[in-house]
């Protein structure tokens, strides 16, 4: 089911330096992943924290067991040279959001570990970010206050949210976080992290 195409592969640099790989139509049948995908069961990301998921948004994950997806794995660690993290199967973000917010904040800028790969199946894509003197860091319960004022963040890069389109940047360096708007107010992507 996990068949890809690993070209053309599209590296785009930042005025940063930083690097962004591509490839666009990376799942060789990606209907029918996306429909598996929305038969799986989900959980809410950090249920166990108090804040607003699940009143003000819906921030959940799918972790799916599959064996295949080791073989998505070594192609991109084959870019990146770093480890898969999580082997076991697939990851997920699901995210729902309604409410303007946006119109002044950026969502929940953050850092993972080492590489960021993403394909995204639906809504958002990714916004990438430089922090200005001032700003203002996610501290304490992730689910608390994710908004970010727009005025302390530059925006360095934003990546469309195409339709299976893989990408990968180096999460553990830049910070990045779900580029909402008006038309944008959900996300289904699959993540993997690589370190």
């Amino acid at each position: 089911m996990l068949e890809f195409n690993t070209e053309p592969l599209e590296k785009t640099i930042l005025k940063d330096n930083s690097v962004v790989y591509s490839i666009k139509n990376f799942y060789k049948n990606p209907d029918t992943i996306h429909k598996w995908m929305l038969l799986q069961d989900s959980f809410y990301h950090k249920e166990h924290e108090a804040g607003n998921n699940g009143h003000l948004f819906h921030d959940k994950r799918q972790h799916i067991p599959n064996a295949e997806i080791s073989n998505v794995a070594y192609y991109i660690e084959s870019i990146v040279g770093h480890s898969h993290v999580n082997p076991e199967g697939i990851v997920t973000n699901i995210f729902k959001y309604s409410g303007d917010e946006y119109k002044d904040n950026y969502w929940s800028p953050h850092k993972d570990i080492g590489w960021t790969a993403l394909i995204y199946f639906e809504g958002s894509g990714t916004n990438l970010y430089i922090p200005r003197k001032n700003a203002e860091f996610n501290k304490g319960i992730e689910h608390e206050e994710p908004w970010r004022k727009k005025l302390d963040w530059d925006l360095l890069h934003h990546i469309e949210g195409d339709y299976n389109k893989l990408v990968i940047f180096k999460g553990g360096d830049i910070y990045h976080g779900q580029a909402i708007d008006q038309k944008h107010t959900k996300r289904l992507n699959q993540v993997m992290f690589f370190k």
